[in-house]
């Protein structure tokens, strides 16, 4: 099936008002991965709550310091690599 015709069936939404960059880092890690798209849902909806932990906490998932982010603000900007521990 092609990402738009999984979208088309079952559309992403973020689970929140401050997850949109976690979300689309969530999607693009799919994309990537394997090119198969998440499936919506609440499986989603915690990897992408769980991500945006990751893209505020004060380090990165390989360990490295990051400044603190509050996460009311939403997904600060250019952390997209604290998801992969590459």
């Amino acid at each position: 099936m092609t990402w738009s015709a999984a979208l088309r069936a079952a559309p992403l939404r973020q689970p929140d008002q401050q997850s949109c960059g976690a979300a689309v880092a969530v999607a693009a890690a799919a994309l990537h991965r394997d090119g198969v798209p998440p499936r919506a849902g609440r499986a989603f909806d915690a990897e992408v709550l769980r991500t945006h932990r990751l893209l505020t906490a004060t380090r990165d998932v390989r360990g490295a310091a990051q400044l603190p982010w509050p996460a009311a603000l939403g997904t600060p900007r250019g952390r997209w690599r604290a998801t992969s521990p590459q």
